[in-house]
């Protein structure tokens, strides 16, 4: 896992060591790794089962590729699922009962802004943010 500052952009999502890396050198992205282009990537986010990490949900590529983020809180997760599916043009049944899910505000909250900080994690092939063994 590892402490980033995230920002979703349109159907862009781009990694980044922190929010000064972001403000002073955008284009410096977090170990090189280009940002993902959703819609042409056929990115799916869905909640997670974590043994040790509460509030996780899972990006998956078409190619296979998946990466873990864990949000820190439910409204988070929940809000970060819906904006990415919502500009990857894509959709998932979320139900509320299997995964906690509020149905509220398909918006990010104020604080959230279409960026925050996020530990993540990335498994199976492709990528350079951090395998999970």
């Amino acid at each position: 896992w590892h402490d980033m500052y995230v920002v979703l952009d349109g159907d862009t999502l781009a990694f980044y060591k922190d929010v000064r890396t972001y403000t002073a050198k955008p284009g410096d992205y977090y170990r090189k790794e280009a940002p993902i282009q959703l819609k042409s990537n056929g990115a799916v986010a869905a909640p997670a089962e974590h043994k040790q990490r509460q509030f996780v949900f899972r990006l998956k590529l078409a190619s296979g590729v998946e990466y873990l983020f864990d949000t820190g809180t439910l409204g988070d997760m929940n809000n970060w699922i819906r904006a990415i599916n919502s500009n990857a043009g894509t959709s998932v049944s979320l139900s509320g009962s299997q995964t906690g899910l509020a149905r509220s505000s398909a918006t990010l909250p104020p604080g959230l802004s279409a960026s925050s900080s996020s530990t993540v994690a990335e498994k199976k092939k492709g990528g350079t943010l951090g395998r999970k063994k």
